[in-house]
């Protein structure tokens, strides 16, 4: 190809992504029609109209909360928090494009950006003004310039890093990943990206700890938060069973062997923050999202290895039907995504009534019974959480309701998921009250904990 076509080329390829993204996360995701400021969000958007009345925490966190009050002195609509978390959202899939490419050349990083332009966590999350996206891409931005052989980039990946770590603490587990990148044995690019990283994050955590909300506090559930999150694959989705992970594993691993630095930098990244995630006891999509990057990472290598060595013929056909099995599988996780954004509880009704089997609720057989929430375990909170409740003999019920089965920022999609993973569940039938059809129900009891491989899928176990 001639040297001339190339820009144009890349060029070229870089718009169809960029639509693509686009189309996904504003169309397809209706994000501008029905997205609503719940919970979180909704305080962030008290601080962008600055309204907000607390304090900081690790719910409203200082960098992204003054960033936005910031924007909210040049105007007031809130559809500008969209467009930026939109815009960050891109920028991130394009930061993935440049570091794949980079270490592993042009065709693993379209591949990588195109599979991550279809991932439904992610084109859901880059339509949220929570602090799930601007942190990812802050990272992301940190292992592109770590990658850079300047001083001016070695000091511009950590201040990134510390930026991006101070919005969302959980992320210091990519750190890793960013000295792999930075592969220099000599002190003093260290200790300027070690500089560069501390300062921001230092500026970012002290308001919280002043406030007494530090971050390590997130974590005082990790230990038995960790033994069930670790059978939960529902946030790492489309990769959500044993199934689909340890096949996108297998052709992690060749793409590893192909590409040493960079698939162990995403490898790292992966496995590093994922571990992380898994000792939140609310493990949710927007934990996720970086392991979610570096598998589409991971992916995008190993398709590239296997093409590169299967020469001609039927071989190449086979890696082609692979890249096709994959993307079709996104495309389906990301149509779930779609249909369940910001739904209409309305819509979602005949999925309740298939679940109760026509069954309707009867009050008298669950006296003395105890309801357990999917919730974590909040002071003040009405119903038992059901990690605390592990083991016991007392008869367990639990109300899945229709926002269960909607995607907001709340995340109770996941928390749902989560009880179906972890729970051998006997539905009871369905409850609604009156001239409310916002509160219908389906009464679950629990009736015990599944063995470890029917979490995963790996067995067919009885539901």
């Amino acid at each position: 190809m001639a040297p001339t076509r190339r820009p144009l080329l890349h060029l070229g390829g870089g718009a169809a992504l960029a639509i693509l993204a686009l189309w996904v996360r504003a169309a397809w995701i209706p994000l501008f029609s029905r997205h609503v400021f719940l919970a979180h969000e909704g305080d962030y958007l008290l601080a962008f109209q600055g309204s907000w009345q607390g304090g900081w925490s690790t719910r409203l966190v200082p960098a992204l909360g003054l960033l936005y009050r910031g924007l909210g002195q040049l105007s007031q609509a809130p559809e500008l928090l969209l467009i930026l978390a939109l815009a960050t959202g891109l920028g991130s899939i394009f930061l993935l494009v440049a570091l794949c490419r980079r270490h592993a050349g042009p065709a693993a990083g379209w591949i990588a950006g195109g599979l991550l332009a279809l991932h439904g966590g992610h084109a859901f999350w880059s339509g949220s003004p929570f602090h799930v996206i601007h942190p990812l891409s802050l990272v992301l931005a940190a292992l592109v310039l770590a990658g850079t052989p300047s001083g001016l980039a070695t000091a511009a990946s950590g201040l990134a890093f510390g930026v991006g770590c101070g919005m969302r603490p959980e992320l210091l587990a990519a750190l890793p990943a960013v000295l792999v990148l930075l592969g220099s044995r000599r002190l003093a690019p260290l200790a300027t990206w070690l500089s560069a990283a501390a300062v921001p994050l230092a500026l970012s955590w002290l308001p919280l700890a002043a406030e007494g909300a530090h971050p390590v506090g997130l974590l005082q559930d990790a230990p038995r938060a960790l033994a069930s999150n670790l059978v939960f694959l529902a946030p790492l989705s489309p990769w959500n069973s044993a199934w689909a992970l340890l096949p996108a594993l297998a052709l992690a691993g060749v793409g590893c062997w192909r590409w040493r630095r960079l698939g162990l930098a995403m490898g790292l990244l992966g496995l590093c923050t994922w571990l992380t995630s898994c000792c939140f006891a609310d493990l949710g999509s927007r934990h996720a999202l970086a392991a979610a990057v570096a598998l589409c990472a991971l992916q995008a290598l190993g398709l590239v290895a296997l093409w590169e060595t299967a020469g001609q013929g039927a071989l190449r056909l086979g890696v082609g039907l692979l890249g096709l099995l994959l993307v079709g599988r996104m495309l389906a996780d990301c149509a779930d995504w779609a249909r369940r954004y910001y739904a209409d509880p309305a819509r979602l009704t005949e999925e309740l009534h298939a679940a109760a089997q026509g069954r309707q609720a009867d009050a008298t057989r669950l006296v003395g019974c105890i309801q357990v929430s999917e919730e974590t375990g909040m002071p003040g909170q009405r119903r038992s959480s059901h990690l605390e409740l592990q083991g016991t003999t007392a008869c367990l019920l639990w109300q899945e309701q229709l926002h269960h089965l909607r995607r907001t920022s709340l995340g109770r999609r996941d928390r749902a998921l989560r009880m179906h993973t972890l729970y051998r569940l006997q539905a009871l039938g369905l409850h609604q009250p009156p001239r409310q059809e916002d509160a219908m129900t389906v009464l679950w009891r629990l009736q015990d904990r599944k063995p470890w491989w029917c979490s995963l899928g790996l067995l067919g176990c009885d539901p």
